[in-house]
């Protein structure tokens, strides 16, 4: 007989349905996927939506904005409410958390938490090259902070694809980074009249 122990998750994304992105289509794979494990799984995303909601088994809770001050208040006495030990597990794109990928601010509120979250990195960055705008320059050196602070409080890193661990571990202090792949959200079964 195998003894499972129940798990509860607290997962931080930019978006999620029925908001439309990548990500989120990515964060409701993996948080179903955990709830057909018989995990519960709590989900905080930014949303339109007043008041919280229970979708394909996960709790969805919707925060006024991007991780601003509003929001993080918000979260804390929403995870402080969540039975105890919980794994916190942010979808990680720069401009996910807000003010366009250098909310200093959550980095900041992250690490004082002591929350040590796993992190799927999907996205680090934005590119630095001569060829742009100083502005974007600007930015992406912002968002290289960002990176180096959300690091900062990590246990555990996941990239969505080999060459961002390879640059994540510029910023790693001893993490494991792992590689792990995107599922498709194509069907398997698709009838060939469809597919043309």
């Amino acid at each position: 007989r195998v003894i499972t122990m129940q798990r509860t998750w607290a997962i931080l994304t930019g978006e999620y349905p029925p908001d439309v992105g990548g990500v989120g289509d990515y964060t409701r794979i993996v948080a179903e996927s955990l709830v057909a494990a018989g995990d519960v799984v709590h989900v905080w995303s930014p949303s339109n939506a007043t008041s919280a909601w229970v979708s394909g088994g996960v709790h969805v809770h919707p925060l006024p904005d991007r991780y601003l001050p509003r929001s993080l208040v918000r979260l804390q006495r929403e995870l402080s409410s969540l039975p105890q030990p919980y794994r916190l597990l942010l979808q990680y794109t720069p401009n996910a958390f807000g003010l366009l990928g250098i909310n200093y601010a959550f980095a900041l509120w992250l690490i004082a938490q002591r929350m040590s979250p796993w992190v799927m990195f999907h996205e680090l960055y934005m590119p630095l090259t001569l060829a742009q705008p100083m502005r974007y320059n600007a930015l992406a050196i912002a968002q290289r902070l960002m990176l180096k602070l959300m690091m900062q409080s990590t246990v555990r890193a996941f990239v969505s694809i080999p060459s961002w661990g390879e640059r994540l571990e510029d910023y790693a202090s001893g993490q494991s980074i792992e590689w792990l792949p995107i599922p498709s959200g194509v069907s398997e079964r698709v009838a060939p009249a469809d597919a043309r």
